[in-house]
């Protein structure tokens, strides 16, 4: 199995060492092979979902996956919430680890400069997003009657990131779950919206720091939106 090395790598670390910080090519060397281009363009790709041809060996070996940074092409490992392998339940996280799945309202968001761009729609056995959609890269939020369920980060560009949600490829898997969840949402009749905001790029001492990226992620660790699965999120 293509990625069962980096498994074994992990196992062999101390238990003492409880973050695990991977260059992608690190991990190319580890499983010798080349990740596919995916792994370098979507961040879904290293979701932490159950089963799979990757997820289910990081978390054999203890582990999930707490943050990816593109730019950077790193991999950030964290010790605990694994899925044990060759049994479907969880390994319960330590309470100071867990997040609520609690939908907060949108108000939140939007109080904080995030701005409507479009609502999603049933369009046959499809769905389609309808509004003005940006091309730039920014935070979006999936809005489900006023309650936020989804945060996600476009750094390809809003319009051509949330094209994939609603045409999405046989391998991208979170935009297929996410297809289906507001699929069904719309055909009992509920309203879905989206809203999106576009944080300008700062420095910290002379160095850059994307906050789009920053703030997708504080906000998927501080809330915990329910339909998001990946990081720290329970």
């Amino acid at each position: 199995m293509k990625y069962a090395p980096l498994e074994d790598y992990l196992k062999r670390l101390s238990a003492k060492q409880t973050v695990v910080t991977l260059r992608f090519g690190e991990i190319e060397k580890i499983i010798g092979a080349r990740l596919p281009k995916s792994a370098f363009t979507y961040r879904e790709w290293w979701a932490n979902q159950e089963g799979g041809s990757r997820a289910a060996h990081w978390q054999a070996a203890g582990f999930i996956i707490d943050s990816v940074d593109l730019k950077g092409k790193l991999a950030y490992f964290r010790r605990g919430g694994a899925i044990r392998k060759g049994s479907n339940k969880k390994i319960t996280a330590k309470p100071n680890q867990q997040r609520s799945r609690q939908a907060i309202d949108a108000k939140i968001l939007l109080d904080a400069g995030f701005k409507k761009y479009g609502n999603w729609e049933l369009q046959g056995d499809a769905i389609r997003l309808v509004g003005d959609i940006p091309i730039d890269p920014g935070v979006y939020a999936h809005i489900l009657n006023g309650k936020v369920y989804y945060v996600g980060v476009a750094t390809m560009g809003l319009k051509k990131r949330l094209y994939f949600y609603a045409r999405p490829g046989s391998t991208q898997r979170t935009s297929i779950r996410i297809n289906g969840l507001i699929k069904k949402e719309l055909e009992v009749g509920n309203t879905l919206e989206l809203i999106a905001a576009f944080p300008e790029p700062t420095s910290w001492n002379g160095l850059p720091v994307d906050q789009t990226i920053g703030l997708e992620e504080g906000l998927v660790k501080k809330y915990g939106p329910p339909w998001n699965k990946r990081g720290v999120i329970g």
